[in-house]
């Protein structure tokens, strides 16, 4: 009975077989019942502990190999990331557009440096305020649409996710290890082909999970769908939302898909999806970083392929991931092309 004593909990909250792990003797009983039989049911309680303690060595060991495996490191660093970039990205407090506006690709890249955490501003996370923004209704920008106010700096597009969000999606990207080993030229590349298909998947994620909406909204509340209802339009930020819905795609799922996507070369070794990606155009990327993206791809592949096993057993999770793979990287990076 001394856990509970140790953690300030009443023995009657005390989990028994925590208390017979901890060395719970029930021999301090001060009376028994007539006919009592102490020598048997320290028998049965021995035999008890000796079963608890066995299965609580393999549940250990478990969790030792499953904390230890590339592919949960690889989704700590993706989740870790994503959760500063986040942070950011709902914050009341606005990003400066001094440092991502009228901006090449080739300029925010070349503050990559060394690549890694260290050079991102999901760093500086701690720089923003914690308070979230609080959107506008969409009746609100119907409004000001109708008087025709859409200027950038003042009408209901401001301030312009669009740069905001590539600006994040390449700091995000930062903390990628892969990229670090790119040539400034493959990172150029990878940007300028795959930079949009990332940054509209992850609003389209957000507006579903964050926001709860059933097509692409902003985090001030404001939704381009407002412009125009081109089937263009309605495909990329409407049916990929509900798409998403229906898969019930989790947020493991995303942040790997969103990484393949950002990484697609065309082509890929991976045996689970090369059939699909060989439909796409190939590599423009150099040998060299062509090498070093199928090696990453082929790491999160293997990651999103643990992920579906461990949920849905080997079967059903290998057919799961053909499912995500023909739909959320070849479908949907199709209706961008």
């Amino acid at each position: 009975m001394q856990i509970a004593k140790l953690k300030k909990e009443r023995c009657r909250s005390c989990r028994f077989d925590r208390c017979l792990l901890g060395g719970m003797d029930f021999r301090t009983i001060q009376k028994f019942p007539d006919g009592f039989n102490i020598e048997q049911m320290s028998a049965l309680l021995t035999e008890k502990k000796r079963q608890l303690e066995e299965k609580s060595s393999i549940m250990q060991k478990e969790i030792v190999v499953r904390t230890e495996r590339p592919e949960v490191e690889l989704l700590q660093i993706l989740l870790y990331s994503d959760n500063n970039l986040l942070y950011i990205r709902y914050s009341e407090t606005d990003l400066s557009s001094s440092i991502f506006y009228d901006k090449s690709i080739s300029d925010i890249i070349n503050n990559i440096g060394g690549g890694g955490l260290t050079y991102s501003i999901l760093s500086r996370s701690d720089q923003f305020s914690y308070q979230r923004r609080v959107p506008k209704s969409l009746a609100f920008y119907q409004e000001r649409l109708k008087e025709c106010d859409t200027r950038i700096s003042e009408g209901p597009v401001s301030p312009n996710w669009l740069f905001i969000d590539s600006f994040l999606i390449i700091e995000m990207t930062k903390t990628l290890p892969v990229l670090s080993q790119l040539s400034f030229e493959d990172k150029v590349r990878l940007y300028t082909r795959n930079g949009l298909a990332t940054i509209v998947f992850s609003q389209l994620y957000y507006s579903l999970n964050i926001q709860g909406s059933e097509f692409l909204i902003f985090p001030n509340g404001f939704s381009p769908l407002l412009f125009t209802h081109s089937k263009l339009f309605h495909l990329v930020f409407y049916k990929h939302v509900i798409k998403m819905k229906e898969f019930n795609l989790s947020r493991e799922e995303f942040l790997i898909i969103r990484t393949l996507i950002f990484l697609h070369t065309g082509l890929s070794r991976n045996k689970y999806i090369q059939r699909y990606m060989q439909i796409l155009a190939k590599s423009d990327l150099s040998m060299m970083g062509y090498e070093i993206v199928q090696t990453e791809i082929e790491k999160l592949s293997k990651a999103l392929m643990f992920y579906e096993c461990c949920k849905w057993g080997d079967a059903s999770g290998a057919v799961r991931l053909v499912n995500l793979v023909k739909y959320f990287i070849i479908r949907y990076i199709f209706s961008l092309i």
